[in-house]
């Protein structure tokens, strides 16, 4: 591990991170002060504890596919540091391992998801935020992103497949959110919808306008399940089930 790496990801994020958030949370609570704060690249963390908590739902279970980093840019550490829990689903091996490390509550799985079960190229990044098995995303971003070296073959699960094996079923599922380049509809499909019943679904939808709704895979395939688009920020669509 690099240098940068260790004071970024370990020292920094890792450790003085969560005492900082929860002392600065304290200190203003005791000045009767409103502090929020967003670890999210768009606060989306920030709408999803507003939704979460006008719905009266605390210490929940999340499910989180493309997780990417367990804090930087990320969705759920702040759920986490409240006691919410859950799975988190990656295909880069190395991020996961950070996730062991910091968010031990959590169970944490290197594993590509997708609607079936097939080998397919993991095309990895630098950036590790594009990290994509989808070509065309991968070739709208320049194969320069994807060295050859870090390209790995792996095999694609479903998420049905991977909630009957690490899912209580007697467990309500709070939170699913999925990012994944691209191939996230194939992700959206992979689970049965009406089985767990997520109660808000905050879904990358790169292709989609308001103005067209209607001819968004994600959009529809949702709608029809009884969901309701109430948010869209930036690429993320938060839909709530009915």
């Amino acid at each position: 591990m690099s240098l940068y790496k260790f004071y970024s990801n370990v020292l920094l994020k890792g450790f003085i991170l969560p005492f900082y958030y929860r002392l600065l949370r304290g200190f203003f609570k005791l000045l009767g002060v409103f502090a929020k704060v967003s670890l999210s690249q768009f606060s989306e963390d920030t709408i999803i504890e507003i939704i979460l908590k006008n719905a009266k739902r605390k210490n929940g279970i999340f499910v989180d596919v493309g997780c990417n980093h367990p804090i930087e840019y990320n969705n759920t550490y702040l759920l986490y540091l409240k006691g919410w829990r859950g799975i988190n689903i990656d295909g880069n091996g190395y991020l996961i391992d950070l996730y062991k490390k910091f968010r031990p509550g959590d169970i944490s799985l290197n594993y590509l998801v997708s609607n079936k079960e097939e080998e397919v190229v993991f095309n990895l990044s630098n950036k590790d935020k594009i990290s994509t098995i989808d070509t065309g995303h991968m070739n709208s971003l320049g194969e320069k992103n994807f060295p050859s070296h870090l390209k790995k073959v792996m095999t694609t699960k479903t998420l049905n497949s991977i909630l009957s094996e690490y899912h209580t079923k007697e467990q309500t599922i709070d939170l699913l959110c999925i990012d994944v380049e691209n191939h996230d509809f194939e992700v959206l499909s992979s689970i049965d919808i009406d089985k767990y019943k997520p109660y808000l679904i905050v879904i990358e939808m790169l292709d989609f306008t308001i103005n067209e709704a209607q001819k968004n895979k994600v959009y529809n395939h949702l709608t029809e399940k009884g969901y309701s688009l109430t948010h869209f920020v930036f690429s993320n669509g938060f839909f709530i089930r009915n």
